[in-house]
């Protein structure tokens, strides 16, 4: 199923201008999780979570530039790639979080998130710690959070980094 900018608006109250962008982006050559895909948002939410989420951090006060910061976009869309090859069992947990500190390293402008995140999934299992802002009491739920590494990498200073990792848990709580 297509979506148009105007379907995310109506359904999931997503920003024109933000559901136009991820709408209009071509699907990502050699990506796995694209793998077979013809549209960059079909009607699935594996995919749609991401407008969603680029609405909820415009919210948290990110200025849309630095949402729509293609080398951004690029490590989100890499980090999806290695998610992928988890899923299909080319790599297992411990690979798969090495890859997105990888790719997400020469980008980080939040180092605090950046190391924490590190330190929350190199588990072999991320457990929510009772200290802690990330992961919840389902670890399943919890393997979706190496998509945070592109939060670290948002160098937007007036992004409520709080307030995005709740709407975080919120929006893939609903999907999942």
């Amino acid at each position: 199923m297509f979506l148009t900018k105007h379907d995310l608006k109506l359904s999931y109250g997503v920003d024109l201008e933000i559901g136009g962008f991820y709408v209009d982006r071509p699907v990502p050559a050699e990506n796995m999780y694209w793998k077979d895909r013809t549209i960059y948002v079909p009607g699935a939410s594996g995919y749609i979570f991401m407008p969603i989420f680029s609405d909820l951090l415009f919210r948290c006060r990110a200025h849309k530039q630095h949402l729509f910061n293609e080398q951004l976009v690029q490590v989100q869309e890499r980090i999806l790639h290695s998610a992928a090859l988890l899923e299909y069992g080319h790599i297992n947990w411990t690979a798969h979080v090495s890859e997105c500190i990888s790719i997400a390293a020469p980008y980080v402008h939040r180092a605090e998130l950046f190391d924490e995140l590190g330190e929350y999934l190199q588990q072999d299992t991320p457990n929510a710690r009772p200290e802690g802002r990330l992961g919840r009491e389902f670890p399943s739920l919890n393997r979706a959070d190496t998509y945070l590494f592109s939060l670290a990498c948002i160098s937007d200073d007036t992004l409520n980094e709080d307030e995005a990792i709740a709407s975080w848990y919120a929006l893939i709580t609903h999907f999942y």
